[in-house]
This record gives structure tokens, sequence and C-alpha cells, in this order.
């Protein structure tokens, strides 16, 4: 069982606040504790595939973040002398999204951050497949 705040579940949702306010009046009633939020009640998993995410979304702790963005930023550094001038433009597109992500993930929501997070994913990948 994990338990967080209906804050926390909010920015995970992608929803505001008093989004998660209403649905515990109703779809999220069984998941309130004394400490807050049952994320992994199946109620709580229905709410959040509603919202576009099943369980968790990717990245969304701290730590988390922090390794995505050291080990992709080193990752792209160590293709840059390989590659082409012509995919330059795309190394420009995700080097700034990798430090965007590092920089203001405190104030990006949930849904931002995993469409950010899986754009610099797929597109290291199609970088080591030119390389």
């Amino acid at each position: 069982m994990r338990v967080i705040s209906k804050a926390e579940f909010s920015r995970e949702a992608g929803v505001t606040a008093s989004a998660i306010s209403k649905a515990l009046k109703t779809i999220l009633k069984n998941t309130l504790t004394k400490e807050g939020i049952n994320a992994d009640h199946p109620d709580a998993i229905q709410y959040m595939s509603r919202c576009g995410y099943v369980g968790r979304p990717y990245g969304s702790k701290k730590v988390e973040i922090a390794n995505f963005v050291t080990s992709r930023f080193r990752q792209l550094n160590s293709l840059k002398d390989m590659l082409p001038e012509s995919v330059d433009p795309l190394v420009k597109n995700i080097d700034e999204n990798i430090f965007y992500i590092g920089f203001a993930e405190k104030w990006m929501d949930a849904k931002e951050r995993n469409e950010r997070m899986s754009f610099v994913d797929r597109s290291l990948a199609r970088l080591c497949d030119i390389v």
C-alpha cells in the first residue's frame, strides 16, 4: 500500500487538487485512509487510467528525475561526436528538454514531465540507431 497526499496524487494524475477533492466524494471514496490516499487501491488506479496514466507516471520522485537527467545527459554527450551535423537540431532539442526536466521539474505537471521524458528516450533511441 502506497499512501500519498492529495496534492501528490493530483500531481501524479495531472489534475487539480480540487478535482481530487470532488473525486474523493465519489470514485476515490474508498481510497481514503487516515494518512492520505492509497494510490495502489483499484479505484485510484482506475482514476489514474482515466487521466491517461495507469499507476504512477514515469519519473515522479525527485531521485528518479535526477537519475534520469544525469544518465540521459551522459548518454547524449557520448553520442554527440559520432553523429552527423544533420541531426544537430534534434541533439539541441534533446539537450534543452533534459535541462528543462532537471531545472523545472517542480513546476511541471506529471503529464508534461512524462511527455518530455518519453520524447528524450525516443529521440536518444533514434540517435543510437544512427550511430
